[in-house]
Formats: C-alpha cells, sequence, structure tokens
C-alpha cells in the first residue's frame, strides 16, 4: 500500500516532464530540479506530436502561468522568460536557504544554490557599478558554490537568465567570477558547454512554436553562456576540448563524432536544423 502513492507521482513527474520540454527558455542542463530528476531540452519536432494527446487533460499555458504568478505574487512571473520548468524552479527557490559559511555552500541544493547565486551575483554586479573587488568573504562562497554539480547548475540558473545580471557580461568579464570558475573546472566545463548547446536549440524550438519572448531569452542564455566560453577558452585546460567534442557531434561530415556528446543530441532529439545552429555558434570559439 505504501507504494501506490510513489507510483502516483512518478506518473505525475512523467507527465510534467513532457508538458514541460516545449516550453522551456534556456537551460537545460542548468535547470534540472534537485537531484536532476527531471532535466528538459528542446523537442524534436516528431516528438513534439505525442503531446497534443495530453492537451485535453493538462492545464493550459494562460493557466499555469496565472497559477506560477499566484503562488510567487510577484507581477511578472519567471515563466514569461523561461518557460514553466524554470518558474518551477524560482518557486522552490524561494523556500531555499542562502549558505553563510563555505562549507553549507558546498553543501547547498539546486535550490539553494539559487538563492545564495542570486545574492553573489548583486554583489557582483554592485562591485562592478562602484568599481570595487568583490568581499573576499563572498569571493569564497562563490568559489564553494560552483564547485559542486548543485551548485553549479542552481549559479548558472541565477546568473544566465536573469535581465538583471546583463552589467556582469560586458567585456571584459568580472575577473574574480573567472577565477572561480577556473579553479573548479569539475563540474563547470561540462556544464558551460552544455548551456550553450541547448540555450541555442531552445532558441529555435521556440520561434518555430511562435514564442518570440521566450526565444529572446533563450538567446540572451546562450550569448552570455557564449561569452563565458570565449572569456575562458584560452585559461581553462580541457575547455576548448570539451567544445570541440560537441562540435564534432553537430558537423556532419565530422568521420569521428565524440559518442558523448551524439548521446547527448539524440537524447533531447535535436533536429539537423538545431545542430547546425549550435556548429554554427560553436565553431568560432575554437577556430
Amino acid at each position: 500500500m505504501r507504494h501506490a502513492p510513489y507510483a502516483k507521482r512518478s506518473r505525475r513527474q512523467s507527465c510534467l516532464a513532457s508538458a514541460v520540454q516545449p516550453s522551456l527558455g534556456p537551460l537545460l542542463l542548468a535547470a534540472c530540479l534537485s537531484c536532476g530528476t527531471l532535466f528538459v531540452a528542446p523537442l524534436h519536432q516528431s516528438r513534439a506530436r505525442s503531446l497534443m494527446s495530453l492537451q485535453a487533460t493538462q492545464m493550459t499555458d494562460l493557466e499555469e502561468e496565472a497559477r506560477i504568478r499566484q503562488s510567487l505574487g510577484e507581477a511578472e512571473a519567471p515563466s514569461q522568460r523561461h518557460g514553466h520548468v524554470a518558474a518551477a524552479a524560482s518557486a522552490r527557490a524561494k523556500s531555499g536557504s542562502s549558505a553563510t559559511t563555505v562549507g553549507a555552500a558546498k553543501a547547498s541544493s539546486f535550490e539553494d544554490a539559487q538563492v545564495l547565486g542570486r545574492q553573489l551575483a548583486n554583489s557582483l554586479v554592485t562591485s562592478r557599478t562602484k568599481g570595487e573587488p568583490l568581499s573576499q568573504e563572498s569571493t569564497n562562497l562563490l568559489r564553494a558554490l560552483i564547485s559542486t554539480t548543485a551548485g553549479a547548475r542552481g549559479w548558472f540558473v541565477t546568473l544566465l537568465t536573469d535581465p538583471d545580471f546583463e552589467p556582469l557580461f560586458v567585456s571584459p568579464m568580472e575577473e574574480v567570477l573567472l577565477q572561480a570558475i577556473a579553479s573548479n573546472p569539475e563540474p563547470n566545463i561540462k556544464l558551460m558547454t552544455m548551456n550553450v548547446a541547448m540555450s541555442t536549440a531552445t532558441e529555435l524550438a521556440h520561434l518555430a512554436r511562435g514564442h518570440p519572448d521566450l526565444a529572446k531569452a533563450s538567446r540572451m542564455t546562450r550569448d552570455r553562456s557564449t561569452m563565458i566560453l570565449t572569456e575562458l577558452m584560452g585559461r581553462l585546460p580541457g575547455l576548448k576540448d570539451s567544445v570541440k567534442a560537441l562540435l564534432s557531434a553537430v558537423t556532419p561530415e565530422e568521420p569521428l563524432p565524440a559518442s558523448e556528446w551524439v548521446k547527448f543530441c539524440d537524447k533531447w532529439g535535436y533536429s539537423a536544423e538545431q545542430k547546425e545552429a549550435i556548429r554554427r555558434q560553436l565553431a568560432p570559439l575554437v577556430a
């Protein structure tokens, strides 16, 4: 009898994953919920058709957006920018807590990482605006936060998708931020590479479905993700290899594409058009 509720939850999670995939804005990689149980990316056109059978029983986009807005108590819900998964992640992050020590930062969940990440990103904006260095305490917390997979995902979800952090993406980027990433090649090299791919592919998915605002949000994430790669390409060992490996998987004439990235593209059903867009985005970085 104890197993029945879990089975129902599993079915609901499966339906949720299917329903939200078309509307997800940027991340992907990064917008996975805690424990990685929900990790979504743009659907291939043929796979999208299977969602039509769910329309009669599921909440419409407008109803869901209204529910999210009400639950957040905000005039403008994150779902306008990033789709329902990003909105759900932000809603869950509202209940997260902010770490105050290095140990707590390393132990942050995905939700808690977003809370601390937002505070640190705001501190970076303030220090940049004032022309002052980031405090040593904040620097230590940032390094600790992005040293784990959950922390790095929460950090990138916050940093890459919030328009308020645009001052951090004016070249040259803040050295303290670049140093923090460079000091933690794992898990950040793979996450940064995936960020570019998934936001690029998602932009096309939104345009194809007639959602220019969501496409614009994905484009912002794509540009920010690409800028981070550009700034770190010559100083982070392994980053260029990661980008080249993904590039091989989206290049049609490549004789020996990297199997890991081929599986990645196949898993999320990227079309030839999406792969070509990813190729065009990545190729200049390693030319």
